[in-house]
């Protein structure tokens, strides 16, 4: 079984943040310096993409592999997403049933992973969250702190 790291990716308050919507009609657009920061951390830790953001809804992991990519975000990184689950459900449940379905089919062994978002509803997993902001969404000393987390 392979071992890998993995980054869950929310995108709004991660890679969107309030500079790079000001002038926008839609929140579609991420901000350069947040891909770059995000494209550092990729380059560093070796980790893999599992995107947690509510963008995942309604679209498979090759359409999320085309829009990161499209906005900059190095290909090859996008390894899954969280399933589908009811409204009620905080990212930590959605993080615990994807953790808990890769370790059931054996399909990885999580080596270490971290969390990118701006929310805190990580239930037991909140250690493992690095905090963004809408207002600047991710940044070098968010990188810094991964990177420390996933080592």
């Amino acid at each position: 079984m392979k071992k890998i790291k993995v980054l869950f990716l929310d995108i709004d308050g991660v890679l969107i943040n309030r500079e790079s919507c000001m002038d926008r009609v839609f929140w579609n657009k991420p901000h350069p310096k947040c891909v770059a920061a995000l494209n550092r951390l990729l380059e560093l830790s070796g980790a893999w993409i599992v995107v947690s953001s509510s963008w995942r809804v309604g679209r498979t992991r090759i359409e999320l592999c085309d829009l990161l990519n499209e906005w900059g975000v190095t290909p090859g990184h996008v390894l899954d997403r969280t399933g589908q689950t009811n409204l009620n459900d905080r990212r930590g449940d959605e993080i615990r049933a994807w953790l808990q379905e890769c370790e059931e089919r054996g399909r990885y062994e999580i080596e270490k992973f971290v969390i990118l978002d701006d929310e805190t509803d990580m239930l037991e997993f909140l250690p493992r969250l690095v905090k963004t902001s809408m207002d600047g969404g991710l940044t070098d000393a968010h990188v810094d702190l991964a990177l420390e987390m996933l080592r």
